[in-house]
């Protein structure tokens, strides 16, 4: 079935529906086009670039996201991801000031206090470190909440 070119939409959708699926490869392909018609949509660039950070496509990955903070600078969701993969790349000053930037945009995102708490203590800011695991910890996401628990129980609480 051939899809309209007008749709970008739809093109992001069936998008995320084939990463779902964990067909990658069309995943990106169906984002590519969705953004190639409506370059501007910040919550694209964020699925494309989510994608090829799985893939290891990571310096594409980490330009996607910067243009989802670009494009929607107020979003922590942008930021956290943008965030960790600059932490992953080594560049922690940087990383850590999107962490924080996200963490004020959004308290309860539990996520970005853990990938802070990461930061900064490769960073070697133990104290912050803890200081945000132990906020991860107590959060609602039960994910986060775990890893946080395992970190700081290995750190020796």
């Amino acid at each position: 079935m051939a899809l309209e070119p007008d749709l970008p939409e739809l093109r992001n959708n069936l998008g995320n529906i084939e990463w779902g699926l964990g067909d990658q490869a069309a995943a990106v392909r169906q984002f590519r086009e969705a953004l190639r018609i409506q370059p501007g949509v910040a919550d694209w660039r964020l699925n494309l670039a989510r994608v090829l950070s799985t893939r290891g496509e990571i310096p594409e990955a980490r330009f996607q996201f910067e243009w989802a903070v670009r494009l929607k600078p107020n979003s922590a969701e942008a930021r956290t991801d943008y965030g960790r993969i600059l932490a992953a790349l080594g560049e922690l000053p940087a990383a850590i000031r999107q962490l924080q930037t996200a963490v004020s945009l959004q308290p309860d995102l539990w996520r970005a206090h853990l990938e802070l708490a990461m930061a900064l203590g490769r960073s070697g800011n133990a104290g912050a470190a803890r200081e945000q695991l132990t906020i991860a910890a107590g959060g609602s996401d039960p994910d986060v909440r775990a890893q946080a628990l395992d970190v700081l129980q290995k750190l020796g609480r």
